[in-house]
């Protein structure tokens, strides 16, 4: 009989553990919602994460898919592991420009008859997207992605066209202008679309209507992620 308290409070343990095995975290008792494991509440505090370098976070051994931390250094923010425990793909959360492409207002590239020609431009680039080169921007996390380019061109009896290309592959073709005598064309466009990790942006243009003149002048590219 000596051993019957032990055992009451080993029962009552197991009990009070299966009957609480939600928990919540608040100051007014209240319990937790019954969707959740673990339900915090609190109208003057806020929920804290773990706070690392990037660096740090890299280092977590086989991160969980869906653990959240804050990124304090780089591009700060919250990142979620959208990847798995193998091949881990943290993920900023929220909308953030990725990259933004300068192209130098003074240079001078001709298209070489109907044969197209990448737009070289000088990068100035912003956070994780690299600008490849000087003619291609490579994406590094997969998402929704505006685009944006602007261009002015000369042409002199033919017609430019202009290529935004996403691995090679047409996003759009677009006559930046057809005229019979020398005239300074200006085009905008811009497009929503879904990227993958590793697809390669480029924009190119050719001189398809066997006209003498058709010069790229300045021009500037923006890639943002927006979801």
């Amino acid at each position: 009989m000596k051993h019957l308290p032990v055992l009451i409070l080993a029962v009552v343990f197991i009990f009070h553990n299966h009957a609480y095995a939600q928990v919540a975290i608040n100051n007014t008792g209240t319990a937790p919602d019954g969707s959740a494991m673990l339900d915090v509440s609190s109208n003057s505090k806020g929920f804290l994460p773990p706070r690392m370098t990037q660096a740090q976070r890299d280092l977590i051994p086989s991160p969980q898919t869906g653990i959240i931390i804050y990124q304090t250094d780089g591009l700060s923010g919250l990142y979620c592991n959208k990847g798995t425990t193998g091949f881990p793909a943290w993920q900023l959360q929220g909308p953030a420009a990725l990259a933004f492409g300068y192209f130098n207002e003074t240079s001078i590239q001709p298209a070489n008859g109907a044969a197209r020609t990448n737009i070289p431009f000088n990068p100035n680039y912003l956070y994780n997207i690299p600008f490849t080169g000087n003619n291609s921007v490579t994406v590094s996390i997969a998402g929704t992605y505006r685009i944006a380019y602007h261009i002015s061109m000369i042409t002199n009896n033919t017609t430019c066209e202009v290529y935004l290309t996403v691995n090679n592959s047409d996003l759009a073709v677009v006559p930046a202008q057809s005229s019979t005598t020398y005239m300074i064309a200006s085009l905008s466009q811009e497009y929503i679309v879904n990227l993958n990790a590793g697809d390669i942006i480029v924009l190119k243009f050719a001189n398809t209507g066997g006209g003498p003149v058709c010069t790229c002048y300045s021009r500037s590219l923006e890639v943002i992620q927006i979801r």
